[in-house]
């Protein structure tokens, strides 16, 4: 059921980031499931 939770989390995220006019296909403005330089991990980079 967890992921059903993230991925329903995910549209609704991408949703928001869209209407305030991010690119989700612009790589160098948007990224996700990113491994930052100390190890950890987060679900979106703007």
């Amino acid at each position: 059921m967890g992921s059903t939770n993230e991925a329903f989390a995910r549209i609704r995220i991408d949703a928001q980031l869209k209407e305030q006019g991010w690119d989700l296909t612009d790589r160098n403005a948007v990224r996700c499931e990113v491994t930052m330089p100390d190890g950890t991990r987060t679900d979106y980079v703007l």
